[in-house]
């Protein structure tokens, strides 16, 4: 599936946005890695972000909800999240609005953001 469908199927962020989140509060985005351990490893998002990991599947975000009010307690924080299509980001994204974060952006998956490397 290319990433212009995905975009549509998953509610992917625009590339642009989210570069423009990313050069405008550089300092306060987190980047939040929802892949699991063995996927982190094979290919990490690289550059000099505050990236937080929590997996998640494609149908539960339990350990994110029970996890994330003590790690990011500020809802307001802009948070970018990616997986490795953008599947396990879409149910990250919905649990954390659940809980009431609002700045969200669902980046896809780590190979999608190649337009942040030169960071």
């Amino acid at each position: 599936m290319s990433y212009e469908e995905r975009r549509k199927a998953l509610g992917l962020a625009n590339k642009d946005d989210v570069k423009a989140l990313v050069e405008n509060e550089s300092g306060e985005v987190v980047f939040l890695d929802v892949r699991g351990d063995s996927e982190i490893l094979q290919e990490p998002l690289e550059g000099d972000y505050k990236i937080v990991c929590i997996p998640c599947s494609r149908t539960d975000a339990t350990e994110l909800a029970i996890k994330i009010e003590e790690i990011l307690p500020r809802k307001e924080a802009p948070i970018v999240i990616f997986c490795r299509i953008g599947a396990r980001a879409k149910t990250a994204k919905n649990a954390l609005e659940a809980l009431g974060y609002s700045r969200i952006l669902n980046a896809g998956g780590v190979s999608d953001m190649d337009y942040l490397r030169s960071n």
